[in-house]
């Protein structure tokens, strides 16, 4: 009797990769969709990131140098590792990447 289309999930009423907002309104991108960065057996992809980090560390290490303050405090801004939006955390030199108390510990 069943339509002959695909089996129904328990999650159907989103489609997958959308980004939903949560209790709060913030859109929040659900754990088991964030994009990871995956370099086994990619030798250019392992160089580049390499240069990236080496780079990275470097504008830190200048800025150090020159007395600039490499984090800032912010404030509702969202965790890059854990994704959620905290009311306070640390953003660092490169100004993107923000980080919860949890993850600055």
């Amino acid at each position: 009797a069943g339509g002959g289309g695909p089996p129904s999930s328990s999650r159907s009423a989103r489609p997958a990769g959308a980004i939903k907002p949560d209790r709060r309104g913030i859109n929040v991108v659900p754990p088991d969709q964030v994009q990871k960065h995956n370099l086994d057996g990619d030798l250019y992809s392992q160089e580049v990131m390499k240069r990236a980090k080496d780079r990275s560390c470097a504008m830190v290490r200048e800025a150090v140098q020159k007395g600039e303050e490499v984090l800032e405090i912010v404030n509702n801004e969202v965790c890059h590792i854990c994704h959620n939006r905290k009311e306070m955390g640390l953003t660092f030199h490169c100004g993107r990447h923000s980080y919860c108390d949890f993850h600055c510990a």
